[in-house]
């Protein structure tokens, strides 16, 4: 239901201000048990990102890619792949530096969750494209890169 009225009463959430609320209430639920309930949950933050603007959804990007990397490295591919999905969206929809920033702060223990983080760092350099350059943290970007190339794993 999240997500029809995402879809179609967008206007409702951006004028209530309650955009904040909306993504807790609904990262919350990418932690159930029940993978239909935590792929809908994905699927519904896909549909937050891709519609809301961007100013309203920096504020969660920490949450939100937190509980997105975990759920992307879930034995279950069913939820793996429509966080993998979800992941690409929140990339291409929230502001590069808050991005980056977001990143940073990923504690990156296991090498599939290092793999997740690094399609993340490739989806930022994609999203840049011909800007890296007057990136204002472009060398701890390409620091960050080559740290993870690094990595025996």
């Amino acid at each position: 239901m999240t997500k029809r009225i995402v879809q179609f009463h967008k206007d409702v959430i951006i004028s209530s201000g309650g955009s904040r609320e909306l993504i807790k209430c609904v990262v919350k639920h990418t932690d159930n048990l029940r993978s239909q309930v935590a792929k809908n949950s994905c699927m519904t933050l896909q549909v937050i990102y891709s519609e809301l603007p961007t100013k309203d959804l920096d504020s969660c990007i920490d949450v939100v890619l937190s509980s997105l990397l975990k759920k992307s490295t879930d034995t279950n591919h069913f939820v793996s792949e429509q966080a993998e999905k979800a992941l690409v969206m929140v990339c291409h929809a929230c502001n590069e530096s808050k991005l980056f920033a977001s990143l940073q702060a990923q504690p990156g223990k296991s090498a599939l969750l290092k793999q997740k983080i690094c399609v993340c760092y490739g989806n930022l350099i994609s999203k840049l494209g011909p800007r890296i350059g007057s990136f204002r943290e472009c060398v701890s970007l390409v620091r960050a890169c080559v740290l993870m190339l690094s990595e025996g794993a």
